[in-house]
């Protein structure tokens, strides 16, 4: 699949400290490049209040993406606590 990255998610990536935190996340990018479809890539669960939106678990934290065809759009990148708060906006 392509990704596409927004500035927020950018932004969110930035300000991760932690280096196996950072790991996790490019081990998880890389997972969904390599996807061929949705049920490829494991923990996705659809978020509610959005058609196309999705969230993929990352240890405690969550990757907030919208699905459009082959095109993975990466738009938040927060705390499990904080994902369902931020993401779908």
């Amino acid at each position: 699949m392509k990704l596409v990255l927004t500035s927020r998610f950018a932004k969110d990536l930035r300000s991760i400290r932690d280096v196996s935190v950072k790991a996790d996340v490019n081990s998880a990018l890389d997972k969904m490049k390599a996807a061929k479809r949705l049920e490829d890539l494991g923990d996705v669960v659809k978020m509610k209040g959005a058609k196309n939106a999705f969230r993929m678990r990352v240890g405690e934290y969550r990757i907030g993406f919208y699905l459009d065809g082959d095109t993975i759009t990466l738009g938040r990148f927060a705390n499990r606590e904080d994902i369902y708060r931020l993401f779908p906006s």
